[in-house]
């Protein structure tokens, strides 16, 4: 069948849909400029792919994310952005658990050959990126670091590095070798749903990471970290810091 135009409730411009290739449905986000001669555009692959387009099949409101690249494109930014939804129930295996490594194998080695094969992709690293939220976060720094050939550019937005209660991410940095990538990060102040702890949680771990990422030599050209003030852990809060998260991760028209 291949892909299929996506009309979904709350959906704006182009968003295609794969259906029965894979163990799940694939959403694929093409820019107004997709399929003029000799035109070929950076790809985002993001996580949590229910929840990027169409508020019918989110968990708790939509990113945004057609709308906000209709957005750029009107600023001459544009790009395709696949949408991968999560498993389910085993949602944290892949993102953060003992599944992870498999579920980056999987993103890398049978949802980029359908993408690819299908869209005009730009060919190279530094046009292809990964992108999440929480454990998605999680997914998309650890992706730059087990397939550094493929990801030149990673968004992680409300990283929970707290999930696994242990060090393993901080010690994934500190131990391989820095990738040559742009990373985004950011977290709100008001992350933990009424938690206290939790919410230290979040803002302590992001300032960690932080401070790590630039001990390892990621300049300002290379890491941007976003602290919002009232930022909670939810789908409206980075849909919201989207937009510049995609400004600085997405290469420039040449």
């Amino acid at each position: 069948m291949g892909w299929e135009r996506y009309d979904g409730e709350t959906v704006t411009g182009n968003v295609r849909v794969l259906s029965g290739e894979l163990d799940r449905d694939l959403f694929a986000y093409l820019p107004p400029s997709h399929g003029l001669p000799g035109r070929r555009f950076p790809v985002v692959y993001m996580h949590d792919g229910q929840n990027l387009f169409d508020e019918a099949t989110s968990y708790a409101g939509e990113w945004r994310v057609d709308e906000t690249m209709e957005a750029l494109a009107r600023e001459g930014l544009e790009a395709i952005v696949v949408g991968i939804p999560h498993a389910g129930e085993r949602r944290g295996h892949e993102y953060a658990g003992d599944g992870a490594r498999t579920y980056l194998d999987f993103v890398v080695e049978q949802v980029r050959p359908l993408v690819e094969d299908a869209f005009a992709v730009a060919p190279g690293r530094e046009s292809t990126g990964v992108a999440g939220s929480s454990l998605g976060a999680l997914s998309s720094l650890q992706a730059l670091y087990v397939h550094p050939d493929v990801f030149g550019f990673a968004g992680l937005l409300s990283p929970a590095f707290w999930r696994n209660d242990d060090d393993r991410w901080y010690e994934l940095v500190e131990r391989e070798p820095r990738p040559d990538a742009r990373v985004y990060m950011d977290v709100g102040d008001d992350e933990g749903e009424g938690d206290e702890r939790l919410r230290r949680a979040y803002v302590d771990d992001f300032e960690r990471m932080a401070a790590l990422l630039r001990t390892k030599g990621y300049g300002d050209d290379e890491l941007r970290t976003v602290f919002e003030p009232g930022g909670v852990h939810l789908e409206s809060a980075w849909a919201r810091r989207l937009p510049d998260a995609f400004r600085f991760l997405l290469p420039r028209p040449r």
